[in-house]
């Protein structure tokens, strides 16, 4: 399972937490973990699932007695907690870019979490539903997200392009235009020129206009991106009349 940085937890959060409760063996100066304090710190982390899952995997990792240490109540737990967040989509949405390697990952630790509890009963992995990467996107599930997980989402289509179908990603972005267009503030221009970017980026779709009349009003971050493939587009535009807007747009921004 690996080191923190491969793991299916939030690897910062749990090595505070690994140092609060001394649970690095280097720290405990030859102390042995007791069973007792495992299920004072997992109780403690009850309500994050995917803290407690994170525990659990680092002491089945670290510890030669986790057999001991590690109840079946707290495995069965921890294996239905992963079982979770093969669903959860506001991970899905975190882990957007590398959700392939995040379950994966969820995959290993329940294998070896199930072979703790059932040493001879294979695992089953097919009774787990699990969000498929490669339609994560679709219109059914995007309302799943929140708008601040959309947003996100949409910011990487724009900076981290990823494969996905293109007709999904188009019908989205066009959505996502229409719902916000007319409507004032700086968090709703932004939604539509992240939205424009990402759209315009796409072989046949252009939503240049909607950039142009929004991005002054977006975020100053966002003004950069935009400027960027304004310059970019200037390459490649033939309208005169979009050259000489983008022109002024870039001078303004």
């Amino acid at each position: 399972m690996g080191q923190f940085g491969d793991k299916t937890y939030e690897s910062d959060y749990l090595e505070d937490i690994i140092d609060d409760y001394n649970l690095e063996p280097d720290f405990r100066e030859d102390k042995v973990l007791t069973s007792l304090e495992v299920r004072e710190i997992l109780r403690e982390e009850r309500g994050d699932e995917l803290v407690f899952l994170g525990i659990v995997s680092y002491i089945i990792d670290t510890y030669d007695n986790h057999k001991i240490l590690l109840s079946p109540k707290d495995l069965r737990k921890a294996l239905r907690y992963a079982g979770n967040l093969l669903l959860n989509f506001d991970y899905a949405c975190d882990w957007f870019t590398n959700w392939n390697d995040r379950i994966n990952a969820l995959e290993e630790e329940m294998v070896k979490i199930h072979k703790l509890l059932d040493p001879l009963e294979p695992f089953d992995f097919s009774k787990f539903d699990k969000i498929n990467p490669e339609s994560l996107i679709n219109i059914k599930n995007w309302e799943k997200f929140d708008e601040v997980h959309q947003f996100y989402v949409i910011r990487h289509f724009v900076e981290d392009p990823i494969p996905l179908p293109k007709p999904e990603i188009i019908n989205i972005l066009k959505e996502d235009i229409s719902k916000f267009h007319n409507k004032t503030s700086d968090d709703f221009s932004s939604r539509l020129v992240l939205a424009a970017i990402a759209l315009s980026r796409i072989e046949g779709e252009d939503a240049v206009d909607v950039i142009l009349d929004n991005v002054k009003g977006s975020y100053s971050w966002l003004k950069e991106i935009a400027k960027e493939y304004l310059i970019e587009r200037l390459d490649f535009e033939t309208s005169n009349l979009v050259r000489m807007r983008i022109n002024q747009v870039v001078k303004e921004l």
